[in-house]
């Protein structure tokens, strides 16, 4: 089972650059200042829905597409692997939640299998360390997603089948569609087989 995982902190930009954006949508920029930076009265609104068109991919796949830092948490240790939020670029921190002391589990103990989709956190040798099972006991935090503009860490690459369902999205936001069938359509055959959401139409 792959869990569910939460924003710790936003990404530092959407993986789409605003010229990629402006070109796909056929927007030719109104304005140029004075450090030769183009301008056009609509970018908000672009930049607020290409947010959306990306929420939109990462809900459908399940996915982190934004690199950031995200988090699981769970009531106990498995007995196995973890699951983990998709691709992984590094871990952060192990830990039993502060109220059960936070106590890290050493980077030595445990390994990171990236080699599958989702990636897994494997336990230690010796096993989890026990816990007394409550709510988000365990909590795991990490860097994960796809690379952005001005990220310095070393994030992969964006597949070609996000970029073009993110921008097919974009275009149905844009535009106003009451009924985007068709590119919705599309943009899911394009991510359908980048789903961490196993068995999922």
């Amino acid at each position: 089972m792959t869990h569910a995982w939460k924003e710790i902190e936003p990404p530092v930009a959407e993986p789409l650059t605003l010229e990629e954006c402006r070109d796909h949508l056929e927007i030719i920029p109104e304005e140029i200042d004075s450090d030769g930076i183009t301008s056009h009265p609509r970018d908000a609104l672009i930049l607020a829905q290409l947010q959306a068109a990306r929420e939109w991919c990462e809900n459908f796949t399940g996915a982190v597409i934004a690199a950031r830092t995200v988090g699981i948490a769970m009531d106990t240790f498995p007995d196995g692997a973890v699951e983990l939020p998709s691709p992984v670029i590094e871990i952060i921190s192990v830990r039993k939640s502060p109220e059960s002391d936070g106590e890290l589990v050493p980077d030595v103990d445990y390994v990171l299998d990236d080699w599958k989709t989702p990636a897994r956190l494997l336990a230690p040798s010796t096993g989890w360390p026990t816990v007394t099972a409550a709510t988000n006991t365990v909590q795991i935090i990490l860097r994960a997603g796809y690379a952005v503009p001005g990220d310095e860490s070393d994030p992969p690459a964006l597949p070609g089948a996000i970029r073009s369902a993110m921008l097919l999205r974009l275009g149905d936001l844009f535009e106003g569609r009451e009924d985007g069938a068709d590119d919705t359509a599309r943009a899911e055959s394009l991510l359908r087989p980048l789903r961490v959401r196993l068995g999922m139409a």
